[in-house]
């Protein structure tokens, strides 16, 4: 969703880890997703099992415009992690924040799987042939007027984040890999309470503390190795990275979907 240039956004919270929260695990237990074979995964998303997201969106009656489709790619790593960036501070919409790869749903897109693959190769350079697309997560409606579609890949090789992909500059300040054990522990998830104009209001997080250097890269001019547009990537040492809103929602979300499968990840329980 290329928008260098633009207006710095302006977010009603501008740093959530000031606003109150709560551990919400509420009863739920850590799923232990490294026992996911793909087969598994293709069975979980081919599955005609009900099942209920927690969250919807967090856009309310207050807050008018008009909607727009965008398509967000959660790419399921062979080392049992999913794919996030982190969006650089000139972006008109979320500058800064943590996201998925993704943008825009396109008129010339066949499908909404087309538009994610095509986003995650403009902002991180994943070529679209070694994603494996499982299916979609519910759709998610958000403050600043996009209905999000998520949609579900596994990769099909090995990632290396430095030899294999190739972030866009002035969209992705850093790519880093989640360990999906971490998103799929609801001791890891808070809550957020939150007095908006419009009235209490909710939304989660995922503060992330990264110790291993090689499961994220940042652009910095230091480094020699270049990214798109001639910027250089850099690999430092432990460093946090705040997932939180929508993309926390949605790591959310997924967590129920697979919960509510639980039984194929120990099938000999």
């Amino acid at each position: 969703m290329a928008e260098a240039g633009a207006a710095r956004s302006r977010p009603r919270i501008s740093d959530p880890r000031a606003v109150p929260s709560e551990v919400a695990r509420d009863d739920l237990p850590a799923l232990e997703p490294h026992k996911l074979s793909p087969q598994r995964w293709r069975e979980i998303f081919a599955s005609r099992r009900s099942w209920k997201p927690e969250l919807h969106g967090d856009r309310t009656r207050w807050v008018e415009g008009p909607v727009r489709d965008a398509a967000v790619l959660l790419a399921l790593t062979c080392a049992g992690g999913v794919l996030l960036t982190q969006r650089t501070s000139g972006l008109r919409h979320h500058a800064g924040q943590v996201a998925f790869p993704g943008g825009r749903v396109e008129a010339s897109d066949a499908t909404v799987a087309t538009a994610a693959l095509r986003e995650a190769h403009e902002e991180i350079g994943l070529g679209p042939d070694r994603v494996e697309i499982l299916g979609e997560l519910p759709e998610y409606l958000t403050g600043s007027g996009f209905r999000i579609r998520p949609v579900v890949g596994l990769l099909r090789d090995p990632i290396d984040l430095r030899q294999h992909l190739q972030p866009d500059p002035r969209e992705v300040a850093a790519v880093f890999e989640t360990p999906l054990a971490f998103i799929f522990d609801p001791g890891n998830h808070r809550r957020h309470h939150w007095l908006a104009d419009e009235g209490p209001r909710i939304f989660y997080s995922m503060p992330w503390d990264c110790a291993d250097p090689r499961q994220y890269i940042t652009l910095d001019a230091a480094d020699s190795i270049t990214a798109r547009g001639g910027e250089a990537l850099r690999v430092a040492g432990s460093r946090q990275f705040m997932i939180w809103g929508a993309t926390a929602a949605l790591l959310r979300n997924f967590y129920h979907l697979v919960y509510a499968h639980r039984e194929l990840i120990d099938p000999a329980r």
